[in-house]
């Protein structure tokens, strides 16, 4: 009975899967609708000149952010499914999840990109003075324990494959 239980308790985890995809989604829409807002703004509006492109460049690089988070929120819901829930699932292979700490390696691979994003759009717009690299070694800090964290998985898995 407890073993019939705790086997069922898996299809739990659908909450997961659910709540984290339509996150996806609904981050990826409104990204899409901010595109096309600021595609608006360009063409009918706002960015003339130097100071237009850089606003732009800002604008774009926040929408990158929003479909990399996007990206992130929609690895969880198909990992999850297909370790939990679904088994099989047809994904592409790069997708495929064996264990959590597969799926922790992808995430946190999408984490260092939008992490790197992020410090491009906040040194493109820094007005101010020398701050900007006590946030880039703040970044670059955090991007280096996630690449050790990741290299630990990598070492893992080949450790597992043998």
């Amino acid at each position: 009975m407890v073993r019939q239980m705790l086997a069922a308790s898996r299809f739990l985890v659908i909450f997961a899967v659910i709540g984290t995809f339509v996150a996806s989604v609904t981050t990826m829409l409104f990204a899409g609708v901010s595109c096309i807002s600021n595609v608006l703004m360009v063409i009918f509006v706002e960015y003339g000149g130097a100071s237009g492109g850089k606003k732009l460049a800002v604008a774009m690089l926040e929408l990158i952010d929003l479909y990399l988070l996007g990206i992130i929120l929609f690895l969880i819901a198909a990992g999850l499914c297909e370790l939990f829930v679904a088994p099989g699932v047809p994904l592409p292979e790069w997708m495929k999840v064996a264990d959590l700490e597969q799926l922790k390696g992808q995430i946190i691979s999408v984490v260092i990109v939008l992490l790197g994003i992020t410090f491009l759009g906040k040194a493109v717009t820094w007005e101010a003075g020398w701050e900007i690299a006590a946030f880039g070694v703040g970044i670059a800090v955090v991007i280096w324990s996630l690449y050790l964290v990741l290299r630990q998985v990598a070492a893992e898995e080949r450790n597992r494959r043998r």
